[in-house]
């Protein structure tokens, strides 16, 4: 091949009117390969052959690039875009060719990695080869149409990423101030909490434990305003001792504000995460899918699958849906050589960290998830428990394409109880309308 064949013209020299006649009244399509700024798109016709490769910044030129797609349609061509979902950095661009009325496709990145050979022969990757062959992927059928979100499930992603922002922030800020008060004030998580808001305010005020000892009666009162009929007297005392016989060194004034500083921005994401998580229960109550699956997840995992998977009610089967999460299976063998089943992580790995740890809470919660988990922990060896633990996890994921339509979950569905020896017991779901906690901790509002 040619090693000028991906030589790029800036698409403020493109010869549009050259370009329209070569294309005709044709279909076409531009491969686009995306980048942060330096973009590179392949104009390939139906006989498989580069018209030109173009070349732009994003977004400066990208409106360029816009005019010269516009320009083929109006010679007649049947303009299509076809681009990699590389991060963030190709949704604007896949918006604006949207409204301008574009059809707009997607290749996934590891067909276009494993197509480098086979394309031209030559194992090499850059920006113009990449074009051609997302260009050349979509002529054979291997795209698919740009997953556009609806604006409901924009807001609902919006929301999952703020709660997840502040939710990691406080927790982040939770495990720094366990190591200074191990440093400053040993022994007193296990009077108060690291998230007690007791403690908070003990520190704010204070600093150290040192100035709680100094000034006993002033730390007193406000342990009890703070912890009202929470805090018990006793427990109250048992700090102030813990203060006096605090065996560390003080803190100096630098130390005081660091702490002092780590506590205020724990209380602000804590804050932040609670207004934030309330405001997600809404949209969780006012989406069906999402809250029908809420009983049995909870509502942030319910949320998260609606937001960043889509709602389970648009997928034709439950394997296609599981799927989507990246929850499938697959093998990779050769020869002799006889490989694991490993998931394909294709989806989306926030959907897939909520569905996990939902999972985790009703292992303790229903009996038949977790009788099945155990016998398989013992089936191999009482060792792998988080193989065990994913087992679990695509059974459930699968049983909420049912729940999303309407149906009530039952483990007994998934496993055989009988097998497992368990006798009948109300499930999950009986269990929540009867009044229980959901898996989350927070109340159903019926």
């Amino acid at each position: 091949m040619n090693k000028r064949a991906y030589r790029a013209t800036s698409v403020n020299d493109v010869n549009v009117g050259q370009l329209s006649s070569a294309v005709g009244p044709m279909r076409v399509v531009i491969g686009i390969d995306v980048a942060k700024s330096d973009f590179k798109a392949a104009v390939m016709n139906g006989e498989r052959e580069v018209l030109i490769t173009i070349k732009w910044k994003h977004p400066k030129q990208t409106q360029s690039l816009l005019e010269l797609a516009e320009s083929l349609r109006d010679s007649g061509a049947q303009v299509e875009v076809v681009m990699e979902p590389t991060g963030n950095y190709g949704s604007a661009l896949a918006e604006q060719m949207n409204t301008a009325g574009f059809g707009v496709f997607m290749v996934s990145t590891k067909r276009v990695h494993d197509m480098a050979e086979v394309y031209d022969g030559v194992p090499s990757k850059h920006d113009g080869k990449d074009a051609a062959i997302i260009a050349r992927l979509h002529w054979e059928k291997a795209s698919r149409p740009w997953p556009f979100k609806s604006p409901e499930r924009r807001e609902l992603s919006a929301q999952i990423r703020t709660v997840s922002l502040f939710h990691e922030g406080t927790q982040r800020a939770v495990n720094q101030l366990e190591g200074r008060l191990a440093e400053y004030w040993p022994g007193i998580t296990e009077l108060l909490g690291l998230q007690s808001a007791t403690l908070w305010s003990l520190l704010l005020e204070f600093g150290s434990p040192q100035r709680v000892a100094a000034a006993a009666d002033q730390a007193r009162g406000l342990m009890r305003r703070t912890g009202g009929h929470f805090l018990k007297p006793d427990k109250i005392e048992s700090v102030l001792e813990s203060a006096h016989k605090v065996q560390a060194y003080e803190p100096v004034g630098s130390e005081v504000i660091e702490l002092q500083t780590l506590v205020g921005e724990l209380r602000r994401n804590h804050e932040l995460y609670s207004q934030s998580k309330r405001a997600l229960l809404e949209a969780c109550e006012r989406n069906e899918s999402a809250r029908r699956m809420a009983e049995i997840v909870g509502p942030t995992a319910a949320t998260a699958i609606v937001a960043m998977v889509g709602d389970p009610q648009t997928f034709l089967a439950a394997m296609t849906f599981v799927k989507a999460m990246g929850l499938n299976l697959a093998e990779h063998s050769s020869g002799k050589h006889q490989g694991r089943l490993k998931l394909t992580k294709r989806g989306s790995s926030t959907a897939r960290k909520y569905l996990f740890l939902a999972t985790l809470r009703l292992l303790q919660t229903d009996p038949v998830l977790k009788a099945w988990y155990l016998k398989k922990v013992k089936r191999d060896g009482g060792k792998v428990k988080l193989k065990a633990v994913i087992a679990v996890m695509r059974k459930v994921a699968a049983a909420l394409w049912y729940v999303a339509r309407g149906e009530r979950f039952n483990a007994r569905k998934l496993f055989d109880a009988r097998r497992l020896g368990l006798e009948y017991e109300p499930d999950a779901t009986t269990r929540m309308q009867a009044g229980e906690h959901t898996t989350d901790g927070l109340q159903r509002v019926a």
